[in-house]
């Protein structure tokens, strides 16, 4: 692996004093240490020189453009003669010295970039690559996805601004978030393709840090941030940003490969692309749905629920779905998030569901919507992927209904509203008259036109669950005359009170009349 100026000389530092008598521009890195001697190679390369050797070299006019000199003595002579980068050792090191330790700074470099391929080709994590920089850099690293969480972390973190600014499940704060994202400055900085420094001013002081971006086809999925130490110098900084461009070669592959900073969510990732599929009635195949669900260990009688959130309207807050997605896949496992027709979804596996409480999922959702704001939809229970469509309208159904007949209420189970749903929609394209019983709509036009209660003895009796008794009581009539009233109504709009049929239609137009 080539080393570049920057790096070289912040390890010399630690060594011994040095400084630049000359830096000149060296876009790819120089090569292992020699000691100079005539005819030398020198191109690419560092070269320790002593006074002979600068002597020598000046009279020969060969002055190495894309030569890293280090020189252990001064001459008479101006050093910025020569044309590459020269550092000028100040202290009393003897060449073989440095040369031993130049090869330990190149060995130690050496075995990271190693292991930086060994990471991409054995499928290691995020997490190792952050972990393998430990000989390289004492500064603290976080790697934080596009939903501000936080897959990968140095072993020991300090606080930024001496507050905590993560919590136990590696999701920033909720009101570090709320900073983030009001901050136009900080926004701008997801378009940046390069090494950048950020710097921001707490109450705690100036916290300053080098970041870079990683992005999947052009569009901001995460970024590498290095927190920098009080007083950190400029060349510490120069060093830190060589350090992070060499690691985020490795890490842009990584996430190419994986398309994702969690091994988990690659897994879930897997179930994302046939529900998403079937969510809108894309014909997939039945293999790809079990080899996905086998991957995250999902057995085909597992009983499955989807979950739709919306804002609590009351207290107008967006709904930010990337942070959700992620503090939700984090924290409950057997859970995958989806975002479909600007709908966001959770489908939960019933069965395989765990969480880092270990409580049960109906117990873990209300604490989980109360701090997040929002309202949630249930669909009923189901088993196969070919329910989902079905499962996703019953999500729409809880929330739409729920909301209106019970506005104060966190969550909205199908299974509540299915009935109203039904009596709403049961006529269709059809208006009243159109699809309740004739015999009954007769009835309220003759109430309406001869000031008749045949339709309010109707629905007593209904409501009464076709007791002759209850009902005469209700209306404060006699039993025979309830029955007298019955029979009269028999015979005028030809209703069959022994029939199960007739019954239950005068029962359904009755609430779908009352209901619309």
């Amino acid at each position: 692996m080539r080393l570049s100026q920057e790096i070289i000389y912040y390890w010399l530092v630690k060594k011994t004093a040095v400084r630049f008598e000359k830096k000149n521009e060296n876009k790819t890195g120089f090569k292992r240490p020699v000691f100079y001697e005539n005819g030398l190679t020198m191109d690419d390369t560092i070269v320790i020189i002593d006074g002979k050797g600068l002597k020598e070299l000046m009279e020969r006019h060969d002055y190495g453009s894309d030569t890293l000199f280090i020189c252990t003595e001064k001459v008479n002579r101006s050093l910025k003669m020569l044309d590459g980068t020269v550092l000028l050792v100040e202290s009393k090191l003897s060449t073989v010295s440095l040369f031993n330790y130049l090869q330990e700074i190149f060995n130690r470099f050496d075995q990271w970039d190693e292991q930086l391929n060994q990471i991409f080709y054995e499928n290691g994590s995020f997490q190792d690559l952050v972990d393998s920089c430990e000989p390289i850099l004492s500064q603290q690293i976080l790697l934080i996805d596009k939903g501000f969480h936080y897959p990968a972390h140095s072993k020991f973190l300090r606080p930024i601004g001496g507050t905590v600014f993560m919590d136990e499940f590696n999701n920033s704060l909720p009101d570090i978030v709320n900073d983030f994202i009001s901050d136009s400055s900080f926004q701008a900085l997801y378009e940046c393709p390069d090494v950048f420094d950020y710097s921001v001013i707490l109450s705690t002081g100036l916290e300053e840090m080098i970041c870079k971006n990683v992005f999947d086809q052009g569009d901001y999925v995460g970024r590498f941030i290095i927190q920098l130490t009080d007083a950190c110098q400029e060349y510490e900084k120069a060093y830190i940003r060589h350090v992070l461009a060499h690691l985020f070669v490795t890490a842009d592959k990584l996430y190419q490969k994986y398309q994702s900073f969690d091994l988990k969510e690659v897994a879930l990732n897997s179930l994302r692309e046939p529900l998403i599929q079937a969510l809108n009635n894309v014909q997939g195949s039945d293999d790809q749905w079990h080899k996905a669900a086998f991957e995250n260990h999902w057995q085909v009688n597992d009983r499955l629920q989807l979950v739709q959130f919306r804002s609590n309207t009351r207290y107008a807050k967006n709904v930010y779905t990337d942070y959700l997605s992620s503090q939700i896949e984090s924290q409950w496992q057997a859970c995958v998030c989806l975002n479909s027709n600007d709908r966001f979804l959770m489908l939960v596996n019933l069965d395989q569901f765990k969480s880092e409480a270990d409580r049960d999922f109906y117990r873990q959702l209300p604490l989980f919507l109360r701090e997040s704001l929002l309202v949630a939809g249930l669909s009923r229970v189901f088993h196969a992927l070919a329910d989902l469509p079905a499962a996703y309208q019953q999500t729409d159904i809880a929330l739409d209904y729920g909301g209106r007949s019970q506005p104060m209420f966190w969550i909205h189970h199908f299974n509540d509203h299915a009935f109203t749903y039904l009596l709403k929609n049961g006529p269709g394209a059809f208006s009243l008259h159109q699809i309740c019983s004739e015999k009954l709509l007769r009835l309220r036009q003759n109430d309406a036109a001869k000031h008749t209660d045949y339709y309010n003895t109707l629905r007593i009796f209904f409501d009464c669950r076709l007791n002759a008794a209850a009902a005469a009581k209700a209306l404060y009539i006699h039993r025979s005359s309830f029955l007298n009233r019955l029979e009269r109504m028999a015979q005028l709009f030809k209703i069959d009170f022994d029939s199960n049929e007739e019954l239950l239609y005068l029962g359904l137009s009755m609430l779908i009349i009352e209901r619309n």
